[in-house]
């Protein structure tokens, strides 16, 4: 009797289709993970150094010693006069008298020709000029637009106002014009190693409109190129800040663009700060209710701003940071690298708003909190930076509305020890870490959109990722692919030995039932 055959092609199909199923959907599982890359190296964060120089603290001092001693004589002076140096001094002074009206650079070339001479079309500044309390100084771009200040390795002259106000006034179609000289090679000082002229207010005010400055500055603080200097304490008087405008100027290839020491109410706009060998725009200890907008800082030697040691209530809006060495912006305790300082402790800078900024392409964070409380970060543009916004240092923070992209470590990157940071809204694209958290409890998230990183959230260094089973059994079979091989050699005799099972146990049933009927 013929008897059909139980195994037939279609059953046979059917049967290997079953069989390869289970290990072809662990493959895809696992081939489909996607495990995160490493972290990136450190950034490529090589700032200029500023480690202290005893000869240029050493000539600092000396200028503010010679300006002391001729803002004394200035008091019994009935015209402005040239006072001559006194040892170790270079070069003479000319000390100013307080009136109503301003002086400007043509009076005192008429009043004291032998303070002046001529070089490469421009007025040379052969002496200080001293601008005491209740006088004025105009350098003004329609009578002066060119004024060269002698600077070489034999002296260098200076611009200082002890209470005094300094005022450059150019426009746009005639700037005004203020750079160093030096004789021996007959173009800008470039040499900072033996000191450099600079312009320095103490508890006065400076203005500056329209004007291009240059090469001036060296060692740090109040000597370094363009300063604005709370008055120094008188018993038991505190002093006066300092104070100015600055705007629709480029201040370049100066030690600092720009500093200030406790300065209040500054207003800051459309000044670019460029090629800098420092920093590019450095407010230190208590400057105060700044409005800095509209400005450029670019190609600086360190940040290109930052707000450093009790620094507070200050609004930096749509200025644009990039390509410089260090951070792109910066609000800072004084803790941290260089700008800690062994002799006084940590201020930290607080209820500071960022908002509406670019930074992009700067060697280390677009922007970078360390310290203080209620600084907001809101609605700025983060590119291709090392870290988008970093919190640290005990700081707390709010980072909104952020769109930041292309960070090679993380978008946002809170490190320990940080106080109450909320992250929320921000746009995260590329990078290593969307967010990088050293804890579960180191900031509250809410509503981020994350993608094209290689993994969304680290916390203390662990990537995380999405969970669910499929996503477990790729990962396990990712860093395991011999197992892969072992579920195929076991899984098979296994389907069989089951599926044979189940059919010798149906094949008995129906026989029981032959029987019983």
């Amino acid at each position: 009797m013929w008897v059909r055959s139980e195994l037939t092609w279609p059953r046979l199909a059917v049967g290997l289709l079953f069989l390869a199923a289970l290990p072809a959907l662990l493959a895809l599982a696992a081939v489909n993970y996607r495990s995160p890359d490493l972290p990136p190296g450190p950034a490529d964060y090589s700032p200029v150094p500023l480690h202290p120089v005893p000869v240029l603290d050493a000539l600092l001092q000396r200028e503010l010693e010679r300006s002391r001693r001729v803002a004394g004589l200035a008091a019994a002076l009935a015209a402005p006069g040239l006072v001559p140096p006194a040892f170790p001094e270079p070069v003479a002074t000319i000390a100013l008298t307080p009136r109503a009206t301003a002086y400007t650079l043509d009076e005192l070339r008429t009043l004291l020709p032998a303070a002046f001479g001529t070089a490469d079309g421009a007025v040379l500044l052969l002496a200080n000029i001293e601008v005491p309390a209740g006088a004025q100084l105009t350098v003004g771009a329609a009578t002066t637009p060119q004024l060269r200040m002698l600077s070489s390795a034999a002296g260098f002259t200076t611009v200082i106002a002890r209470g005094g106000s300094v005022e450059l006034q150019g426009s746009e179609q005639t700037p005004v014009h203020v750079s160093s000289w030096d004789p021996d090679t007959g173009s800008a000082d470039v040499n900072t190693n033996d000191g450099r002229s600079f312009l320095l207010t103490f508890g006065g005010r400076m203005d500056i409109v329209h004007a291009e400055i240059d090469h001036l500055g060296f060692g740090r603080g109040s000597s370094s190129g363009v300063a604005w200097h709370g008055s120094e304490p008188i018993g038991g008087d505190p002093g006066m800040p300092a104070t100015g405008d600055v705007r629709d100027s480029v201040l370049h290839d100066n030690w600092f663009g720009a500093f200030t020491f406790e300065a209040a109410g500054m207003v800051w706009t459309r000044n670019t700060f460029r090629d800098n060998i420092g920093y590019g725009f450095d407010p230190h200890d208590s400057s105060n209710e700044f409005v800095v907008a509209g400005n450029v800082a670019h190609g600086n030697g360190r940040h290109g701003f930052i707000f450093s040691r009790g620094c507070n209530r200050n609004v930096l809006r749509n200025n644009v940071a990039y390509d410089n060495r260090g951070h792109g912006f910066m609000i800072d305790d004084g803790r941290s690298g260089e700008s800690a300082d062994p002799g006084r402790p940590p201020q930290p800078s607080n209820d500071n708003i960022l908002l509406g900024n670019h930074a992009y392409s700067n060697d280390g964070s677009g922007i970078e909190v360390e310290g203080g409380r209620g600084t907001v970060v809101d609605n700025n543009r983060l590119e291709n930076n090392h870290v988008g916004v970093r919190v640290k240092n005990d700081a707390s923070a709010l980072v909104a509305g952020n769109t930041i992209q292309g960070s090679g470590l993380a978008g946002v990157d809170v490190l320990a020890g940080n106080g109450d940071v909320h992250i929320r809204d921000n746009g995260i694209t590329g990078g290593w870490a969307g967010v990088s958290l050293t804890s579960w409890s180191g900031a509250a998230l809410t509503d981020n959109r994350i993608q094209g990183t290689s993994t969304p959230l680290v916390v203390g260094g662990d990537p995380q990722r999405a969970g669910g089973p499929l996503n477990l059994i790729g990962r396990v079979l990712r860093w395991n692919p011999v197992l892969l091989l072992w579920i195929t050699i076991l899984g098979v005799p296994t389907v069989l030995t089951l599926r044979q099972v189940v059919r010798t146990g149906r094949h008995a049933r129906r026989r029981n039932l032959i029987r019983l009927s």
